[in-house]
């Protein structure tokens, strides 16, 4: 794919994930059909289904966001980076993105509050868990941990930004997300000791 048409798929994209959350946020999510997305994000039928085939896909775009964005932090830190310094590194990088985007945040996850079959996709998950344990595993970032222990670590470090994050949307939560990070990473820094 060509530079310029990766773009434009990525603009078509985000205009349909902006006029679904506005639309799911009007009208509530069980209401809104893929017409009507469809036809929000000056987009035809065909478009849409050729980026998500489902409407729940749309909401879902998210999550996929913040694992690319995790992706990208820990493909470019230098190779022997600790893998304490990785974890911490990408959970601020996400945190400052989703700061600079609360508005849309705390927008996609009051949807997920009425939609709580959702929910889980924009939680901790087996694919949020394997990222992580990557990171703990490899061995040029010190001395890997086993894999349970990495597993159990990973879990602590999601759950409590997941706990952090929707405390912050449900509009609990004073400051920033990225407030939220720092806090967070303070309170685990003894699991490393």
């Amino acid at each position: 794919m060509s530079d310029l048409r990766a773009r434009r798929h990525l603009a078509t994209r985000g205009e349909i994930v902006e006029a679904g959350l506005r639309l799911f946020d009007e009208r509530g999510y069980d209401a809104v059909t893929m017409e009507q997305i469809a036809s929000a994000a000056g987009v035809s039928r065909r478009t849409l289904y050729r980026h998500f085939p489902t409407k729940d896909r749309i909401l879902l775009d998210l999550p996929v966001e913040w694992m690319t964005m995790w992706d990208e932090v820990v493909d470019d830190v230098e190779a022997d980076l600790p893998a304490r310094a990785v974890i911490e590194r990408a959970a601020r990088v996400i945190g400052e993105r989703l700061d600079a985007e609360s508005t849309r945040i705390r927008t996609a996850w009051r949807i997920i509050d009425a939609v709580p079959a959702l929910e889980a996709a924009f939680l901790a998950n087996p694919a949020w868990i394997a990222r992580v344990v990557t990171v703990f595993e490899d061995p040029a970032r010190g001395a890997a941990l086993d894999r349970r222990t990495a597993v159990v670590v990973a879990g602590a470090y999601l759950g409590a930004l997941d706990a952090a994050m929707m405390h912050w949307a449900a509009g609990g939560g004073d400051g920033t997300v990225t407030d939220a990070v720092e806090l967070i990473l303070d309170r685990l820094a003894p699991i490393w000791t």
